[in-house]
């Protein structure tokens, strides 16, 4: 039987615990199914294209989000969700402010 659901390999992926070295073993020793490890090399090759941003509790109880700029970006749950609630508000103003706004990456 596995040892591993999606959810807990996504979890040891995020964690190092999951790498591509260690992903046959896994197999081998029937930690995983072969869907499991697809399902795996798949993850693991989008986490490693992709920028690395990382969710977490902070010491204080706050949301922590990771990766994104050089600190990282830190709100009370409630605080994200007005965030969340704005979405649409943000985009419309970044659209109407675009020759005014910087890019990261742009000349």
């Amino acid at each position: 039987m596995a040892k591993y659901t999606k959810e807990s390999l996504i979890e040891a992926i995020d964690a190092g615990k999951v790498t591509g070295e260690n992903l046959v073993p896994m197999l081998t020793a029937g930690e995983i199914t072969s869907d499991l490890a697809s399902f795996a090399i798949k993850a693991l090759t989008d986490k490693a294209t992709s920028k690395a941003l990382k969710l977490k509790v902070s010491e204080k109880g706050c949301v922590q989000l990771d990766g994104l700029r050089r600190f990282a970006v830190t709100y009370y749950a409630e605080e994200w969700e007005v965030l969340f609630g704005l979405a649409d508000r943000i985009r419309a103003f970044i659209t109407a402010n675009k020759d005014r706004l910087k890019f990261k990456g742009a000349s």
